[in-house]
């Protein structure tokens, strides 16, 4: 039985646990940005990017809306990954700062460890407002929607009342 040649590469000189460090980042990168709503196209384009930032320029990755698959190079081995394991989607703020990192990691500039690291922070942040102003979100939200449809004083009550509820039940159903 012949043994497999050892790769080599630009990531032929990096240690075992720089190479994990690597490919976990891009596995929660990846599935941050499959949670933020970005196309799968756009995801591994972004992760290609990354990856040749941080010297995997052959990086191999494959995105669909439910799995994730990265190689660091051909000959290395691929992790297969479930994009589930960042629980539901992203809000609006968490998108903005998990951007913030992707364009840090395009230039190559937070390590793997640290990328990583933000982007659990980011995945845990807690919501920027409370729930009073949560719930008036909403209200506001449906009475805006309900005015473009020339509603009576009644629908705008009713409108402002299920826009509450809706409000209750996310936020009920969130924890």
């Amino acid at each position: 039985m012949a043994e497999t040649p050892p790769p080599s590469g630009p990531l032929a000189e990096a240690s075992a646990r720089e190479l994990r460090e690597l490919q976990q980042f891009l596995l929660y990168l990846g599935s941050a940005l499959t949670a933020a709503g970005e196309a799968v196209n756009h995801v591994e384009e972004h992760l290609r990017q990354v990856a040749a930032a941080y010297g995997a320029p052959d990086a191999r990755v494959s995105v669909l809306p439910t799995y994730l698959v990265v190689a660091l190079e051909p000959g290395r081995p691929a992790t297969l990954e479930p994009t589930r394991q960042l629980r539901g989607v992203l809000r609006l703020d968490q998108t903005a700062a998990l951007f913030e990192v992707l364009k840090a990691a395009q230039r190559g500039e937070p390590s793997p460890e640290e990328g990583s690291r933000r982007i659990r922070q980011i995945v845990d942040m807690g919501p920027r407002f409370g729930a009073s102003v949560t719930i008036l979100g909403h209200v506001v939200l449906t009475v805006g929607i309900c005015l473009v449809l020339q509603p009576t004083w009644g629908d705008l009550a009713l409108a402002a009342l299920f826009g509450a509820l809706v409000a209750v039940l996310k936020l009920i159903g969130g924890r």
